[in-house]
């Protein structure tokens, strides 16, 4: 990481895996799973979520922590490789934003029969959510890093085409963040 501006990335979709040739340093469990090639989907990180007002909370579950709570169940002896591999690709199957947790208990009922629920209701308590610790992980890299300009004094011009297209046309689009440039180039919150 010597003299590179080190720039951190939280996984990217598949495309994430190429971010090493742009010198970017990718951050934990998944990005090295896209990296290597063990993850290719951009379903894996995929989820539907809430509006706003429910603080975006996940409405389905991401693929990447389906497979990492199966594995966990798997190496506390709980499930088999094979019964591992078989919920994931029937979950695999489903669309990411009908991965919810009654499909889930359904993948454990098809594979369980009777025992199931009480097979599910072991996943439940061996769910890992790897996503937000891979994302915890990157806040506290982000956080821990110096702040330096790295623009080497350029300036975004505010053209009026840019300003029509991306601040007159788009007003009704909610913001990112709280950033807005103003006409006269001055940054407003």
């Amino acid at each position: 990481m010597r003299g590179y501006r080190l720039r951190i990335v939280k996984h990217r979709c598949a495309a994430g895996s190429r971010v090493a040739l742009l010198r970017y340093v990718g951050i934990r469990l998944v990005y090295r799973a896209f990296r290597r090639g063990v993850l290719q989907d951009d379903d894996e990180i995929c989820v539907l979520h809430a509006v706003p007002e429910l603080n975006f909370a996940p409405l389905s579950e991401a693929m990447v922590n389906i497979r990492y709570s199966l594995k966990m169940m798997r190496r506390r002896g709980l499930i088999s490789r094979d019964i591992e591999m078989r919920i994931a690709s029937r979950l695999k199957e489903h669309h990411f934003s009908k991965r919810v947790l009654p499909a889930v208990r359904d993948a454990f009922e098809r594979e369980f029969g009777k025992q199931g629920a009480a097979k599910f209701n072991l996943y439940q308590r061996n769910t890992v959510d790897i996503k937000a610790q891979d994302a915890e992980l990157m806040l506290k890299a982000v956080r821990s890093l110096p702040v330096t300009p790295s623009n080497n004094g350029w300036e975004f011009p505010l053209t009026t085409h840019w300003l029509q297209q991306f601040v007159a046309q788009d007003a009704d689009i909610p913001p990112i963040c709280r950033w807005r440039p103003t006409r006269e180039g001055t940054e407003s919150t």
